[in-house]
């Protein structure tokens, strides 16, 4: 994805800093001690477009962690949305839902029928908050559906365990989020 933007706006003089660590939620992340805040780190790289992917981890807690997920969220945006880490303003914050589990052909590999529920649902509050917050919203979870589908028609995954993305995964998924 990064490479694509890039491409795309060569003269831009563009600069991408990943601070997430898997299993990060919108407010549990989970660092050494004195590691510093998301807001320090935000401030420290000057942060000025925020890709925010958060609801995977949440998700789990499913239907009984919806709400609080929801106000989690709703913080995070409305706080973010105070913030001057650039120097220039507020920062443009993009939400992005978790992609959904892949069904593989492994008996070995359990089946994601309830999981996707849930993550359908937390994708479902991350739309509400995005538009409610005037917020560009990326829906992972219905264009990763559609691109498994894609790849079971050709024998193929996109996941090695349904949920981590292969190089092929990445691959197919980086275009349709540009």
């Amino acid at each position: 994805l990064e490479t694509l933007i890039v491409a795309k706006f060569p003269k831009e003089d563009l600069v991408f800093r990943n601070l997430a660590v898997a299993g990060d939620e919108v407010v549990l992340r989970h660092r050494s001690e004195n590691f510093g805040s998301p807001d320090q780190w935000l401030t420290k790289t000057r942060a000025d477009v925020i890709f925010a992917f958060f609801g995977f981890n949440e998700s789990f807690k499913g239907e009984a962690g919806l709400d609080q997920f929801k106000q989690d969220l709703v913080k995070f945006v409305q706080d973010t949305k105070t913030k001057n880490y650039s120097g220039k303003g507020a920062p443009r914050l993009v939400l992005f839902s978790p992609i959904a589990n892949e069904k593989l052909n492994d008996p070995n590999m359990p089946d994601p029928t309830s999981n996707n529920v849930n993550l359908q649902k937390y994708t479902a509050a991350m739309a509400d908050v995005a538009k409610a917050n005037d917020l560009l919203f990326v829906d992972l979870f219905a264009m990763s559906q559609r691109l498994y589908a894609q790849a079971a028609k050709r024998n193929q995954s996109l996941t090695f365990n349904t949920l981590h993305l292969t190089e092929a995964g990445n691959r197919v998924l980086a275009p349709e989020i540009f």
